[in-house]
C-alpha cells in the first residue's frame, strides 16, 4: 500500500496517545491519509494502535511479543477491522483488501527476518533485539503488576510509601504500579486479558465485578484464605464483592458523585450560584429555564445507554428490587412518572441527542467542550478537564451531590481483585490483603477526598 510516514520528529519510544500520520495507496489510483493513535503500551509485551481517520470504518491492531527462550521472541499481530460501504465494501475486501493486507504482513515478516539475520551476522546481536523490545533479564524476584483507576498524581506519595514499605518487608516481591484513566480501564483490561498479559491485581468498580466474574477472570479469594480472614471487612461491603458465593474482590473505598459547573456560562445566562439546583426536581426546572433563556443545553446526563436514571430513582426512594432480590420494583407508577420526566425533557429538546446514544465514558466531553453548563459525575474527571480544556477548567467549580426526596445518594464502591490469569495469585492476593492497605488511619488519611465535603474535593481536584 506504499506506506509513507508523514509525522515528523517521532519519539524513540511509543506511548499511549501518540498520533502517527501516514500516506497510503489502498488502490493504485487513490492516495489517502491514514491517522492512527497508540492506545495502549505494555513494555516488552504488547501495544495497540487504532485508526482515528483513514480508509477503514474500524481498525484495531494488537501487536504481541512473547519470549520463547533467551534467543527467540514470538511476534503476533491481531487485526480487527471493518470496511465502509456495506456490501460494496465486502466485495472490495474479498477482491483486493484481504490480499493487500496479506502482502503487507508478508513483506513485514521478510523485512524483520532480514533485519535480524543481518544483525546477528554483522553485529552478533541476539535475535530478540527489535525496535524498542529488549530481552527480559532473569529475575530473582516476583513482580506483581497492580493497576489503579485514575489515582495518580493525587496519591502518588501514598502509593509509593505503601509499595516501598511492602517491598522492604517482602524482599522477593516487586510491585509494579500502573495507574490507568478511569474511562479507559475496562477497554485496557479486556485488551490485556485477550492478549494474555493482564495485571496480577486491579482496582475495579464494584459495578464491573459481575462482568469479569462471568468471564471467569477473577480469583475466588476464599480458595486462598480461610473465611475468618475476611472478618476485618464490613459485612455489607463484603457482600458487594461476593458473586455466586465467591469473594472475587475486597472492598476498598467509596467514591462520591458531584455536580461540576461552568461559572462563566451560568453568569452569561443570567444565573448565579444561588440558582444551582440541589434536588432532581430543581434540576429539571433549571434545565428548562437555561435552554429557554440561552437556546443551549444546561446539562448532560446519560438516560439511555449506560443510564444514570437508576441512581435518581433510588435517591427518590424507589427501590429497584425487593428484599429477596427476586422481583423488580422499578415499574411502579411513581418510577414510571419519574423516568417520564426525563424522557419528556429529551423529547422536548432540553437534552442533547447524546444523552440517549453516548456511553457513560463520554459523560465529560460535552462539558469540557463548553457545550453544556453542568455535568453530574465523579471528581476523577476534573483532572481530564484540566488537561484537555484549561480554559474551561479556569471557570470550573463543584458543588455537593444532587439528591431526591430521601436526601441520600449512591456512592460508587471501589474494590481490589486478583486476576485468574495471574501466575502469582497468592502473592498478588497477599499484597492487596496486606495491612499496608487496611490500616484505618492510613486509609482515612489517603481517601478523605471521597467524602461529600466540597472543600475536600477542591483540595485534591481543583
Amino acid at each position: 500500500m506504499n506506506f509513507e510516514i508523514i509525522t515528523e520528529n517521532l519519539p524513540d519510544e511509543i506511548y499511549p496517545g501518540l498520533i502517527i500520520e501516514y500516506r497510503v495507496n489502498p488502490f493504485k489510483f487513490l492516495k489517502t491519509k491514514w491517522v492512527t493513535e497508540i492506545k495502549q503500551v505494555i513494555p516488552k509485551k504488547l501495544f495497540v494502535d487504532e485508526q482515528i481517520y483513514g480508509p477503514y470504518k474500524f481498525w484495531h491492531h494488537l501487536h504481541l511479543f512473547e519470549e520463547i527462550d533467551p534467543q527467540k521472541v514470538k511476534m503476533t499481530d491481531k487485526v480487527y477491522y471493518r470496511l465502509p460501504f456495506s456490501m460494496f465494501g465486502e466485495l472490495i475486501h474479498s477482491c483486493i483488501i484481504k490480499r493487500r493486507l496479506e502482502e503487507i504482513f508478508d513483506y513485514r515478516y521478510k523485512t524483520i527476518e532480514k533485519f535480524l539475520t543481518q544483525s546477528e551476522k554483522n553485529y552478533n546481536f541476539p535475535l530478540l533485539v527489535f525496535v524498542f523490545w529488549l530481552v527480559k533479564q532473569k529475575k530473582d524476584y516476583i513482580e506483581i503488576e497492580f493497576w489503579t483507576l485514575q489515582l495518580s498524581p493525587a496519591f502518588d506519595d501514598y502509593f509509593h510509601k505503601v509499595i516501598d514499605d511492602y517491598e522492604k518487608e517482602h524482599p522477593k516481591i516487586k510491585i509494579k504500579w500502573v495507574d490507568v484513566p478511569y474511562d479507559a480501564a475496562i477497554q485496557k483490561l479486556l485488551s490485556a486479558i485477550i492478549a494474555g498479559n493482564p495485571p496480577d491485581a486491579i482496582n475495579l468498580s464494584s459495578d464491573f465485578l459481575s462482568k469479569f466474574e462471568n468471564l471467569n477472570a477473577l480469583v475466588d479469594l476464599k480458595s486462598l484464605y480461610p473465611q475468618d480472614t475476611f472478618k476485618i471487612f464490613l459485612p455489607n461491603a463484603l457482600e458487594n464483592c461476593t458473586i455466586n458465593g465467591k469473594i472475587v474482590a475486597l472492598p476498598w473505598y467509596l467514591n462520591t458523585y458531584i455536580l461540576i459547573y461552568n461559572k462563566k456560562l451560568l453568569r452569561d445566562a443570567g444565573f448565579t450560584e444561588k440558582n444551582i439546583p440541589k434536588t432532581f426536581s430543581e434540576l429539571i426546572e433549571f434545565i428548562k429555564n437555561y435552554k429557554n433563556q440561552t437556546g443551549k443545553f444546561a446539562f448532560f446526563w446519560n438516560i439511555g445507554k449506560d443510564s444514570y436514571l437508576p441512581i435518581m430513582l433510588e435517591s427518590e426512594g424507589v427501590k429497584m428490587i425487593d428484599d429477596s432480590m427476586k422481583r423488580a420494583l422499578f415499574n411502579s407508577e411513581e418510577a414510571i412518572r419519574l423516568i417520564d420526566d426525563w424522557v419528556q425533557l429529551y423529547r422536548n429538546g432540553f437534552l442533547p441527542r447524546e444523552a440517549i446514544l453516548a456511553t457513560g465514558t463520554k459523560i465529560i466531553e460535552p462539558f469540557q467542550s463548553g457545550d453544556v453548563a453542568m455535568v453530574f459525575t465523579g471528581p476523577v474527571f476534573i483532572k481530564r478537564i484540566k488537561e484537555n480544556s484549561p480554559m474551561i477548567y479556569e471557570n470550573t467549580d463543584v458543588t455537593s451531590v444532587i439528591t431526591g426526596k430521601t436526601g441520600k445518594h449512591e456512592l460508587a464502591a471501589m474494590s481490589l481483585s486478583v486476576l485468574a490469569s495471574s501466575k502469582h495469585k497468592r502473592e498478588a492476593a497477599d499484597f492487596i490483603l496486606s495491612h499496608k492497605f487496611w490500616k484505618p488511619t492510613q486509609v482515612q488519611q489517603a481517601y478523605d477526598y471521597f467524602s461529600i465535603c466540597e472543600s475536600c474535593i477542591r483540595r485534591f481536584f481543583l
